[in-house]
C-alpha cells in the first residue's frame, strides 16, 4: 500500500499528527457513514468493524497511516499527539 502522506512532508513543514482510539474512530466513521446517503452503509457495528479493521472502507488504510505516523513520531518536525491526550490539556493551553 502507498502512503498517505506526501513524501517530503516532514522535510518542508512542521505536522503535529493527532492520533485516536481506533474504536473511536471506526464508531465515529460508522455513524458518519450511516448519515451520508452518498454511503448509505446501512449494517450492523460488527460488520463495519470488520471493514474497518481489514482497511475495507473509503479512508481506509487507518492501520497503515496509524503506523506511518507513528514510525516518523521521533523526527524533529512531528509532534505526535493522541486525542485523548489532548482532551486532558483543556483549551485555556491554545
Amino acid at each position: 500500500c502507498c502512503s498517505l502522506l506526501p513524501p517530503r512532508l516532514l522535510d518542508t513543514c512542521k505536522v503535529v499528527y493527532v492520533a485516536r482510539n481506533p474504536k473511536d474512530v471506526a464508531v465515529s466513521y460508522y455513524h458518519h457513514n450511516r448519515l451520508l446517503t452518498v454511503q448509505g452503509y446501512q449494517r450492523d457495528f460488527a460488520t463495519y468493524w470488520n471493514y474497518f479493521e481489514h482497511n475495507l472502507l473509503i479512508g481506509c488504510p487507518y492501520w497503515t497511516h496509524l503506523t506511518e505516523a507513528w514510525d516518523k513520531r521521533n523526527h524533529p518536525n512531528m509532534m505526535f499527539l493522541f486525542y485523548e491526550e489532548l482532551s486532558k490539556v483543556g483549551t485555556s493551553n491554545f
